[in-house]
């Protein structure tokens, strides 16, 4: 029994679907809207099989040393996390959407950090800052429609969110300036 189960996850874990996208390099204005699109984000929180896609996160970033792909990633993971956002706030699930959304920045947060490590190293940071910076973007605008659809706590703890997402904006148009 403990080897089908051990092969299963084993399975689980190699077989998941990796995903990559092709790096665009378009600047958006503030008065465009924003050509992005998140990625499915697969088993939502709440579900029991979530913790498997958790520990399977978990070991694919700490098998990336290199900076810059570990921004991606995180990009990624926050992108995921939002989507999952939306997808619990239609569901009716507030608490579990506002959980995602504070990871997402928080994801979005790291992925600045790794790319000032990548910048501190002597690296061309100017395509990641680009994503982090249309990513960040999309986010806001999806943070202001979940405000919307949202009231009391719940909007109170997105606005949080909004509030990092500004700062986080801030820092890459200062990280952009310096290039």
């Amino acid at each position: 029994m403990k080897k089908i189960v051990s092969i299963f996850l084993l399975l689980f874990l190699i077989v998941s679907p990796l995903r990559s996208y092709a790096h665009t390099f378009t600047d958006a204005t503030d008065s465009a809207k924003i050509d992005y699109f998140l990625p499915y984000p697969g088993i939502l929180p709440g579900s029991t099989l979530y913790p498997l896609k958790a520990l399977r996160d978990r070991m694919i970033e700490f098998f990336i040393s290199d900076p810059g792909k570990k921004a991606e990633f995180y990009i990624l993971q926050a992108d995921k996390r939002l989507n999952a956002a939306v997808m619990l706030l239609e569901r009716g699930k507030g608490d579990l959407s506002e959980t995602a959304v504070s990871k997402a920045e928080k994801y979005l947060e790291r992925a600045l950090n790794e790319t000032e490590r990548y910048k501190n190293r002597g690296r061309n940071v100017y395509w990641v800052l680009g994503n982090i910076d249309r990513s960040l973007r999309e986010h806001h605008e999806i943070l202001h429609e979940l405000m919307e659809k949202s009231e009391g706590d719940l909007a109170k703890k997105y606005s949080q969110s909004l509030e990092l997402n500004n700062k986080l904006l801030e820092r890459v148009t200062k990280l952009r300036a310096s290039e």
